[in-house]
């Protein structure tokens, strides 16, 4: 009958706090509390969670010997696995940033999100969105998976190479074509955008075009010029 009890109070607790956690979502979303009450309320959630353990704990074993025992081991348990859950974020970190070479600004490709860095916490690493959103994402979620960073803006080179194209679009709608190709290509680097600029004809059949974009090296920019050469004239031998 006593163990009962404890079932249908940890249900009753579980489904109070279930309650509390929505009304506290929607109260924030609809800006009628702090957003600190969100963030306070896991602690609190945890406290409560804590508490009910022991006084079930001591409701069922209270009259064994070994209950003395059995309390200090769920106590040191609990210490434990908080400070591993702490620790853990803190650990992940100092051995990812010796691994990777993040910087501020630059752009980095995350397993579920992409976008640019804006801060190096102890536990987290911050990152916006290209939506503009500011997303936390704690180290020890990154271990083992794939992160792609892209070289800081401040460290790109500006290049520059020249494309004829022979197309009946107007001038702005192939600006716009060719910027959109060199974005698509393995070698451009997507935090700075090329500039496409239309040149005199000089008498040649099609439309000349000044496009100027940012590579990590030479070796980048070489391919891409050659590939949207290749690209632009394939299209043209078709017609």
């Amino acid at each position: 009958m006593a163990i009962a009890l404890y079932i249908i109070a940890g249900f009753a607790l579980f489904v109070i706090l279930w309650l509390a956690n929505k009304a506290i979502q929607s109260a924030v979303v609809g800006e009628k509390i702090h957003p600190v009450f969100q963030r306070v309320f896991p602690a609190v959630e945890f406290l409560l969670w804590f508490l009910y353990l022991l006084w079930a704990l001591r409701g069922v074993f209270r009259h064994y010997h070994f209950y003395d025992i059995l309390m200090y081991a769920v106590i040191i348990s609990i210490i434990i696995g908080i400070g591993w859950f702490v620790v853990r974020d803190f650990i992940a970190g100092i051995v990812l940033k010796s691994e990777m070479p993040f910087q501020i600004n630059q752009h980095i490709s995350l397993p579920k999100t992409a976008g640019k860095l804006k801060k190096l916490g102890y536990r987290s690493l911050e990152i916006e969105t290209d939506d503009g959103k500011l997303m936390k994402i704690p180290y020890s979620s990154l271990t083992g998976e794939i992160i792609t960073c892209q070289p800081a803006p401040d460290r790109l080179k500006r290049y520059e190479t020249t494309v004829t194209i022979e197309s009946s679009a107007g001038k702005e709608d192939a600006c716009d074509m060719i910027a959109k190709k060199i974005m698509l290509l393995p070698w451009t680097i997507p935090v700075k955008k090329p500039t496409v600029e239309p040149l005199d004809n000089e008498n040649e059949p099609g439309e000349r075009y000044l496009v100027k974009y940012f590579a990590v090296n030479s070796r980048h920019a070489a391919r891409i010029s050659q590939h949207i050469k290749e690209y632009f004239k394939k299209i043209d031998d078709k017609k």
